[in-house]
């Protein structure tokens, strides 16, 4: 029988494998090479991957992420371990965060991919709020290029440990991608369909002013960038008052 999901309630312990542990190390090791942190966020943090490797080198580290089965997951690692980070469950698109609280925010994996274009500038706007002067806020996004040359009749299909995937990308429309997903174990089938709507670099780069942040640094997959063909861009911003 085939069970229809909303954002991994069903199969969030199969999604977490879906995730190579290589690409958190990558993301955690540049992330600390921008320092020391003493309060660090991380935005749809997912199962707590991102959030146990910092919480090696920083010693407050918290997740907030909108599932509470993926939050589930992160809550019984974190007990296994006893890494001390702080998990608690928020819908990314009405953040509620205390003025000054953070010097570090984190979002990775096109997590902001997922909120609509109206809700980016009321994220950006709760982000500065909540970040401390000179805090850094570290994001990556899809761009226009990866809709439009990429994702064209996506299709992935992989077996892993104890199940199966199959996974379709395609594009709705210029600014929507449509991701349809479907897990096959011994005993049962889950299906969910996801929407991620593409923030043109122009508009970001706009919210970035708007909010007083500095570009400190911008690439593709922390590589030198080539704007024609990047498909993610990291941006490393720091709040400016």
């Amino acid at each position: 029988m085939l069970k229809e999901a909303n954002s991994y309630h069903n199969f969030a312990y199969y999604y977490n494998q879906l995730i190579p542990q290589s690409f958190y190390e990558d993301l955690a090791s540049k992330i600390k090479s921008y320092g020391s942190f003493n309060n660090v966020l991380d935005i749809a943090c997912g199962s707590g991957s991102l959030c146990f490797l910092l919480k090696d080198k920083y010693n407050s580290v918290s997740g907030l992420d909108y599932s509470d089965e993926m939050l589930m997951i992160a809550q019984q690692e974190n007990f296994q371990l006893k890494k001390g980070v702080s998990f608690f469950n928020q819908d990314m698109n009405d953040l509620l965060l205390n003025k000054d609280s953070y010097d570090l925010i984190t979002c990775s994996l096109d997590s902001l991919n997922y909120v609509k274009t109206n809700k980016i500038d009321d994220i950006f706007s709760k982000i500065e709020i909540a970040l401390q002067k000179n805090g850094y806020f570290i994001f990556d996004v899809l761009t226009q290029y990866y809709i439009d040359d990429i994702v064209y009749d996506y299709y992935q299909s992989e077996e892993i440990n104890d199940f199966e995937y199959y996974w379709y990308v395609k594009k709705v429309d210029d600014s929507t991608i449509e991701h349809d997903l479907s897990i096959i174990t011994s005993n049962d089938k889950y299906h969910e369909i996801h929407y991620q709507y593409i923030h043109h670099e122009i508009y970001i780069e706009e919210l970035i002013r708007k909010y007083n942040f500095e570009l400190i640094k911008k690439e593709e997959e922390y590589n030198e960038l080539d704007e024609t063909k990047a498909s993610r861009i990291y941006y490393t911003i720091r709040k400016g008052r």
